[in-house]
């Protein structure tokens, strides 16, 4: 009988992960997840390990013999900038060093289609965890765009549940990048080709959908399909950086944290070849035929 193979996830019990993790044929890979969760659910086919990436000692010896590393956990939203880093660059690094010396497993990095110097703290600490992992000898690092489809009603998909039930819609303006949503199966899908593909070997690859929008055209496009009429606040830059710098000084919670306006605004690259199997307008339309029942 063929050994399977030993993958370790981390932010496996995420729910991008959990779909991209479903992909696995389980008579071929053995799948163990990081968790903080004390209590994790029962996951066909996939054992928990509590513990935290900057805790190296509480996974070390899980890691000791695998083949795989998928590497997704990490702190998204903090007004303390200083976490971004502590998680998301040092807790890469911790878990690489944790790597048993003359081992060399294919490490695949989730990292964000706004990794760059100009996307603020979340960004930077995204691009430098990159920079840790390609000086691996055997690595591939996923750049996910906007993610839409999931349980949670939270970026693109807050904005879609929001402006399917129309009225008004605040809409920034200014913006250099498209959007270029992309379903939460899709993306899955991606990231498990991006594993098993050898071509994928020692590259970037992003993962995004397979049309862009601006944020106005977004709303027009879900307008037209719901049919509910709303009225669309045009929100400059410079509004957007005010209500940042004082939530960034004051507790308030304003519905964002300070450094996602440098993330809406910086320039980010994208996949021209993406080809997706769920398209946004098809799910827009589902998501009002829920809503009319």
């Amino acid at each position: 009988m063929e050994k399977k193979q030993r993958i370790f996830v981390t932010g496996a019990s995420s729910e991008l992960m959990l779909h991209a993790l479903s992909g696995f044929d389980h008579n071929k890979y053995e799948i163990t997840g990081l968790t903080r969760n004390p209590n994790p659910s029962n996951i066909d086919g996939l054992r928990w390990v509590i513990g935290a990436i900057e805790s190296p000692e509480s996974y070390s010896e899980e890691i000791a013999d695998v083949d795989i590393i998928i590497h997704a956990a990490a702190i998204t939203h903090t007004k303390k900038e200083k976490e971004y880093f502590r998680v998301n660059h040092l807790g890469t690094t911790n878990l690489i060093n944790a790597v048993s010396k003359g081992k060399s497993p294919l490490f695949v990095f989730i990292s964000s289609r706004v990794a760059s110097e100009d996307s603020g703290a979340y960004g930077v600490s995204k691009l430098r965890a990159e920079e840790e992992v390609q000086k691996l000898e055997n690595w591939v690092i996923v750049r996910p765009s906007e993610v839409y489809g999931g349980s949670k009603s939270e970026g693109i998909e807050k904005t879609i549940q929001s402006a399917i039930s129309g009225g008004t819609q605040l809409c920034p303006v200014g913006i250099q990048s498209k959007l270029y949503p992309i379903h939460i199966s899709d993306a899955a899908l991606a990231i498990t080709s991006a594993v098993l593909n050898q071509q994928s070997r020692n590259k970037i690859v992003i993962v995004n959908g397979s049309k862009g929008y601006t944020f106005k055209a977004l709303l027009w496009s879900i307008q037209a399909i719901s049919g509910k009429r709303m009225t669309i606040i045009p929100i400059p830059k410079w509004l957007l950086q005010l209500a940042a710098l004082v939530s960034s000084v004051l507790p308030l919670n304003i519905g964002f944290v300070p450094d996602q306006v440098q993330r809406l605004y910086s320039k980010k690259e994208h996949n021209k070849l993406c080809e997706c199997l769920v398209q946004l307008e098809d799910y827009i339309k589902q998501e009002v035929e829920k809503r009319n029942g």
